[in-house]
C-alpha cells in the first residue's frame, strides 16, 4: 500500500511539473491587437533577447505626414482632421496632437501627427491615407455665397 501512495505521489508531481511546463509555452498578450511582425516561427529556437511577435493596438490610429512649414504654422496641436482611406468609403474624424517644432533639414518640412479613433479596424499599420485639416471657418463666406444663391 506504501508503494502504492508513493508512486501516486510521484505521478501527481510529474503532473503538476508537466502542467507547469505547458503553462510556460503559451503565448499572451497584455493586449489586444493586430501580429505586425512575426520574427520566428514554430520550431526556431525563441531566444529572450529578441522578440517572438509584436502586437500593435489599432482602435487608435496616427497618421504623420510632412507638410511645407507656411502650412504648419497655421496649424496647433487640437486642430480636426479628416482622414480618408483610399479605396475605402470611410473617413475617419481626428485631431492633431503634434506639430514638430523642427524642420527637416533635408526636405525643409515640418512633421505633424493626427491621431484618430479606428473602431472598425480598417486603417492598418502603413497604409496609405488622406489629410483634410481644417484650420478655421469663414462664416461671412458662407452668407455671402447663401445670399448669392
Amino acid at each position: 500500500m506504501r508503494a502504492a501512495n508513493g508512486q501516486l505521489a510521484s505521478a501527481k508531481a510529474k503532473l503538476a511539473g508537466s502542467e507547469a511546463q505547458l503553462s510556460y509555452s503559451e503565448i499572451r498578450s497584455p493586449i489586444s491587437g493586430v501580429i505586425t511582425d512575426r520574427p520566428l516561427y514554430p520550431g526556431e529556437m525563441a531566444s529572450s533577447t529578441a522578440p517572438l511577435l509584436t502586437v500593435m493596438d489599432i482602435a487608435q490610429v496616427v497618421a504623420k505626414a510632412h507638410i511645407p512649414q507656411s502650412d504648419a504654422a497655421l496649424l496647433k496641436k487640437g486642430d480636426k482632421a479628416t482622414l480618408s482611406i483610399t479605396g475605402v468609403d470611410t473617413k475617419l474624424n481626428g485631431t492633431v496632437t503634434l506639430v514638430s517644432p523642427a524642420l527637416d533639414p533635408n526636405s525643409t518640412t515640418v512633421e505633424i501627427w493626427v491621431q484618430a479613433a479606428n473602431p472598425a479596424q480598417k486603417l492598418r499599420p502603413g497604409m496609405t491615407t488622406q489629410l483634410a485639416i481644417t484650420r478655421r471657418r469663414c462664416m461671412t463666406l458662407w452668407w455671402c455665397l447663401r445670399q448669392l444663391c
